[in-house]
């Protein structure tokens, strides 16, 4: 009986020892090879400026002592962004080499070839505050109030520009998400609407020295049109007779000059304009108006 109890402690003992040296050499093997860990790399060579899409990157897989600092793993987390400077094939994607996540590179790299950003500013005032979008498209009027060389009628406005796209109305942009906007809400409702509204258009660059023209000698409007309204409309006279090209050929009328009569305590003053140098009908108060009292004169 002795003898069995003491074979079957024995066994015991001996399974017990090759549990533990199976489970040690388990534990070896895991720790023996190496752990593998997902890492985004470009497929072919990208060059800077290159907004980010699922077809330009890829997932590879690389030890875990081998990853990059600040290299990526979920495609989410690079997919919209910016390459600040290129890559080759098979190089990872780093934050070094993103630009910082602002709409403004967005919009640059997003640009079509031969296109550029203009921005332009709108009076306070101005009805389209609320109705303008990211993304609409518009037609862009100038009035000009003040013609230099030009004294011979009153404002003459055209349209400048037609179906032009807007990229931007004030902070929000055609890549701003729609989280983001329903967070600014609150904010942008408490904001003064006395300032100028800015927003962004897509013009080409004759188009963009037209808008800066235009900025300096009048005042810029926009119309919203039906993004699906691809029609242009012209008006050969207003468009000649709003070309800042034809001011300077317009004479400008005489200045008016005016002779002070003194007649002993009385003073008359007569003002005369025109070729002819005939005198210039004007109320007695307005006629005063405009000119100093003339200096004491000695009898």
């Amino acid at each position: 009986m002795i003898g069995v109890l003491g074979l079957g402690l024995i066994a015991s003992l001996c399974a017990a020892v090759l549990m533990a040296a199976l489970k040690s050499g388990s534990k070896g093997g895991k720790a023996s090879a190496p752990a593998q860990v997902e890492v985004l790399v470009a497929k072919s060579d990208l060059p800077a400026m290159t907004r980010i899409e699922n077809d330009l990157i890829e997932v590879k897989m690389v030890d875990r002592s081998e990853k990059p600092e600040g290299a990526f793993g979920d495609p989410v987390q690079v997919l919209g962004r910016v390459l600040k400077t290129g890559l080759v094939e098979g190089q990872p994607v780093t934050g070094a080499s993103l630009l910082d996540e602002g709409d403004g590179a967005k919009l640059a790299s997003s640009l079509p070839e031969g296109l550029r950003a203009v921005s332009i500013e709108l009076p306070s005032s101005s009805a389209m505050r609320g109705l303008l979008y990211p993304g609409c498209s518009v037609d862009v009027i100038v009035a000009y109030r003040h013609v230099p060389g030009r004294r011979d009628g009153g404002p003459i406005s055209k349209t400048l520009l037609q179906n032009v796209s807007v990229l931007a109305v004030e902070d929000k942009t055609v890549f701003t998400a729609e989280s983001d906007e329903d967070e600014e809400k609150p904010a942008r409702s408490t904001r003064q609407t006395n300032r100028k509204l800015m927003v962004t258009l897509m013009v080409d660059p004759q188009q963009a020295r037209e808008l800066q023209a235009a900025r300096d000698l009048g005042e810029l409007a926009l119309t919203l049109r039906n993004p699906l309204d691809a029609s242009t409309t012209t008006d050969p006279e207003a468009e000649a007779q709003a070309d800042p090209r034809s001011f300077e050929g317009v004479p400008e009328k005489e200045a008016p000059w005016r002779v002070v009569v003194i007649r002993g305590d009385e003073t008359e003053v007569k003002t005369f304009g025109g070729r002819g140098g005939s005198p210039v009908d004007r109320p007695e108060e307005e006629r005063y108006a405009d000119v100093p009292p003339p200096e004491d004169v000695d009898e």
